[in-house]
């Protein structure tokens, strides 16, 4: 009998069941917790970049961790129901990453899910066992050809067991295979990722003869291909392990951008509208010494404290593009500002208020 092959949410292939952890992931509904850039092995097809591989720093999606209570924040402001453990290798610190695990279980309570990337290399009986009693909801291992064994001693615990690898070129004949070993081993899913180029696995991708499709997201040419036979041949050739291809546009389209959603409605001032569904729009009038010009600003205008957000860092006083375009008329310098909710503010669109000067 052949299994049925189901489109997710994201629209991308799915055979059996799609784990919990990507179902949050495709809604924005994870905090992604990224331990540190440290890892022991060095994959050609790495997708960190040069200011997170091989670095100590501790992130929860874009705000940089110096304490436990910026990872609590975070994942209060972006409406979080989940957060994905990765790095680097999570699992060299062990100490800490069972500690976020505890913290936010603690924080946010037993249905909070969680899932957690690894090699494997690190995850001896006595680690799983810890990361079991701590609350792990999902183990995803990026196992290499040489190294199916080390699934074995993670089943039968109280988490899900998973494998996560990129859809290779060329490969084919070998996931076929893992595909089967997995499913007779009883491994509950096998995700497959869509390979891509990054800026620094760029050299060693073009050595290998990798090309990219041209594509936005730096796809590689091939990988779709690739995940498309293992997904049918498994419909054909499996019984119970669940399939997910994920392609690249996940990520932008919809992981990305449904967690802008959900932190644009948490973090929106009364002044600021969403616009694109994710970013937050308002006015804003320039000044070179926004602590001062705002008390002359408020009285002009007749602000109340909620009509506006002074942003030194921006050089600008924030407001309604309404009270904006009121400033512009009275000469100030206005822009209407598209911004991205996330910890970096980063401005999508900047559009200048042009507006003749009132006489007096």
């Amino acid at each position: 009998m052949i299994r049925k092959i189901n489109t997710s949410p994201a629209e991308t292939l799915v055979l059996g069941e799609l784990p919990k952890g990507c179902r949050q992931c495709i809604k924005g509904e994870k905090l992604v917790l990224f331990v540190h850039g440290i890892c022991h092995r060095d994959c050609f097809y790495c997708p960190l970049s040069e200011k997170r591989k091989n670095k100590k720093t501790t992130s929860a999606n874009e705000v940089e961790v110096k304490e436990e209570k910026d990872i609590l924040k975070e994942a209060q402001l972006s409406g979080a129901l989940g957060a994905g453990i990765t790095g680097g290798e999570p699992l060299i610190n062990l100490e800490n990453t069972l500690h976020y695990i505890r913290l936010l279980k603690k924080t946010f309570g037993e249905k909070f899910h969680i899932h957690l990337y690894t090699s494997g290399d690190h995850a001896d009986e006595t680690t799983l066992k810890a990361l079991e009693d701590a609350g792990l909801d999902e183990l995803r291992y990026h196992i290499r050809h040489d190294n199916w064994k080390i699934l074995k001693k993670a089943q039968n615990r109280k988490f899900k067991v998973g494998v996560e690898i990129p859809a290779i070129p060329g490969e084919l004949e070998y996931l076929k295979k893992l595909t089967t070993h997995l499913d007779k081993t009883g491994i509950d899913f096998l995700n497959l990722n869509e390979l891509e180029v990054s800026e620094l696995s760029a050299k060693k991708m073009a050595e290998k003869g990798f090309k990219t499709d041209g594509a936005w997201y730096n796809s590689v040419i091939g990988s779709k291909k690739t995940a498309k036979e293992l997904v049918e041949f498994a419909a054909k050739n499996t019984k119970n392990i669940s399939i997910h291809f994920c392609e690249s546009k996940v990520k932008d389209a919809y992981q990305f951008k449904n967690r802008l959603k959900r932190r644009a409605k948490n973090i929106k001032k009364p002044f600021e509208t969403i616009s694109s569904g994710f970013l937050l729009k308002k006015g804003a009038v320039l000044s070179k010494n926004p602590k001062h010009d705002i008390l002359k600003i408020k009285h002009e205008l007749n602000l109340k404290d909620t009509d506006f957000f002074v942003r030194p860092e921006k050089s600008r006083i924030e407001m309604s593009v309404s009270n904006a375009k009121k400033a512009s008329r009275r000469g100030y310098e206005a822009q209407v500002i598209e911004e991205l909710p996330s910890a970096d503010a980063f401005d999508m669109e900047i559009t200048p208020i042009k507006s003749k000067k009132q006489s007096f």
